[in-house]
């Protein structure tokens, strides 16, 4: 399946994480050391972006936030 998202433009990798941050599937054309530090990056993204997802949740009572399922990350230098 993340295969599926190469062919989208800019699109130069994908993985899966755990939660722990280990990889569960990758794809791409990156090195297994960059990946490796997507996953890293992926990890602590994920911990920021979860504790805002659920402070926004409790301040504005609007439910569906949480748990964050994906995101996206785009960089001008890839």
């Amino acid at each position: 399946m993340l295969k599926r998202l190469l062919v989208l433009d800019g699109v130069v990798a994908v993985c899966r994480v755990q939660d722990d941050g280990a990889i569960i599937d990758s794809a791409g054309l990156i090195s297994d050391e960059m990946m490796t530090q997507m996953a890293h990056f992926a990890l602590w993204y994920r911990r920021i972006i979860s504790g805002n997802s659920d402070v926004f949740s409790l301040f504005s009572q609007m439910n569906g936030w949480t748990p964050v399922r994906g995101w996206i990350v785009k960089g001008a230098a890839m």
